[in-house]
């Protein structure tokens, strides 16, 4: 049990510090930059997280299930690499021959091509930047994961100060102090792992785990490409349908939730290989449903809170962007149904079935899309947080289902009853800036229950039980 705690604190380290950086680096942009030029830099963070999911196509989640079913780690973690960074660079060639587009589509201007090159160059490291952090998540190397997950924000943190001091303080800014500090922290990465490396091809080279890897990677690149796209509607249709300035405010918000992700980072790095070790181990789904409900309870009372500390949130920003307080819980809530979401839907993973998940992103993309027709033009940035966290509701109902059908159901009744209250809270305080201390008076009564639930949890034996009865939970 000690080196199982010590192994989850070491894990939890690295999104921890990584959080505390960027809430560094939040206040110094936001300082210098107008809303209008923080919206601009929040179009190329757009396009960051869609290309680089799809250049991974699928293969850093492949590679999570090999993982424990192969002995040379090495020839496993090469055979993952190598399709990505084969369709990336056909992409790049490409893209040669539109730099002009693209920096137009993107800025919008054809006078940035120099920051379209360096994107390109950036995406390339992330490859090589994903499947090593994988590998050591796998490994369960807390330290070492941790290390350069803050190293990647120390160094963005100092790219950022030397620009600001040096540089014309525009979006310009963001997006160089981004790509300059997460290059130079995956050069450290890579010749630290370079041993993984063996560019002897004829001698890992395995083209059967390519095709099973690839069978059950490629429906998780449409999946993500569609979650991602999801994640990221809000902004595409805040700048359709309202301006830059309502963009870059949200944006913020995206920013500072990005530091409450930190939860959802560190219980997903711990959750993945501890869940397949489970299964591997055959334990019995009793113990996923208490997993379930127990980080129901913790991640809810995080949300919760943040309705209370709206005032301290905006100490971080500027006083341009102080209106996010209101409804920055709101956005919090795709994030806790994701993350609960990771305990609800192992049935999917298990089985490999993973083209499941493209018709529960589709779905749930369909239905962001409708919300944000309704919702964007009318409240703006309000209504954009509201559509989101509708949607996530879709996607959370969605990939439980999907599981219980899987031979894998978890209980979700308590999960619904307790997203109600939240939702019920957090919307009254983002369309009528309910303030603080009303919240705190109902945040103690929830709190006072969640307290009561975690007493009667029947934690004795919760780890004994070695075999998997039923496969699910009547």
């Amino acid at each position: 049990m000690k080196n199982k705690i010590i192994n989850f604190i070491s894990f939890a380290m690295g999104p921890i510090l990584g959080g505390a950086l960027t809430a560094l680096i939040i206040p110094l942009t936001t300082y210098f930059l107008s809303p209008v030029e923080y919206g601009k830099a929040s179009m190329f963070t757009i396009l960051q997280g869609l290309v680089a999911s799809f250049a991974y196509f699928g293969f850093d989640q492949a590679f999570t299930r090999e993982y424990n079913e192969q002995d040379d780690k090495s020839k496993l973690f090469m055979n993952c690499i190598i399709v990505p960074l084969m369709f990336f660079n056909v992409l790049l060639l490409i893209s040669l021959f539109y730099l002009h587009q693209i920096s137009n589509l993107i800025y919008p201007s054809k006078n940035y091509v120099l920051l379209v090159i360096a994107f390109e160059v950036l995406v390339m490291f992330t490859i090589f930047e994903r499947f090593i952090l994988m590998y050591l998540r796998m490994s369960e190397n807390g330290k070492a994961y941790s290390f350069f997950t803050t190293s990647i924000k120390l160094y963005m943190l100092i790219a950022t100060c030397i620009l600001l001091y040096f540089g014309n303080r525009s979006f310009t800014v963001v997006v160089w102090s981004t790509i300059i500090g997460q290059i130079s922290a995956d050069c450290i990465l890579i010749f630290k792992y370079r041993r993984l490396f063996n560019f002897k091809i004829n001698q890992w080279i395995d083209s059967k785990l390519i095709n099973r890897m690839f069978i059950f990677g490629f429906p998780i690149v449409i999946s993500v490409s569609l979650t991602n796209f999801l994640q990221m509607s809000d902004r595409i249709f805040l700048k359709i349908y309202s301006t830059y300035q309502e963009l870059g405010v949200y944006s913020v918000g995206l920013k500072v939730m990005a530091i409450m992700t930190i939860i959802q980072t560190i219980f997903v790095n711990y959750w993945v290989p501890v869940s397949y070790r489970w299964m591997n181990e055959h334990k019995d789904i009793i113990v996923f449903q208490k997993v379930s409900e127990f980080v129901n309870l913790i991640l809810s009372n995080i949300v919760f809170l943040m309705t209370v500390i709206g005032p301290i949130i905006v100490l971080f920003v500027s006083n341009k962007y102080r209106d996010v307080q209101y409804y920055f819980p709101l956005m919090i809530i795709p994030v806790y149904l994701s993350c609960i979401s990771e305990t609800t839907n192992i049935g999917i993973v298990f089985s490999r079935k993973t083209y499941l998940n493209i018709y529960i992103s589709g779905i749930t993309l369909l239905a962001n899309i409708g919300l944000s027709f309704l919702l964007i033009p009318k409240f703006g940035s309000r209504g954009a947080a509201l559509a989101n966290a509708l949607s996530y509701i879709v996607f959370f109902v969605l990939r439980t289902i999907f599981s219980a059908k899987n031979g894998f159901k978890i209980k979700i009744i308590s999960h619904i009853l307790i997203l109600i209250v939240l939702l019920i809270v957090c919307i009254t305080k983002a369309f009528f800036n309910i303030e603080w201390y009303y919240c705190l008076i109902m945040y103690i009564v929830f709190f006072i229950y969640s307290i009561v639930r975690l007493k009667a949890f029947n934690f004795k034996g919760f780890m004994s039980s070695n075999n998997m009865k039923n496969n699910e939970i009547e």
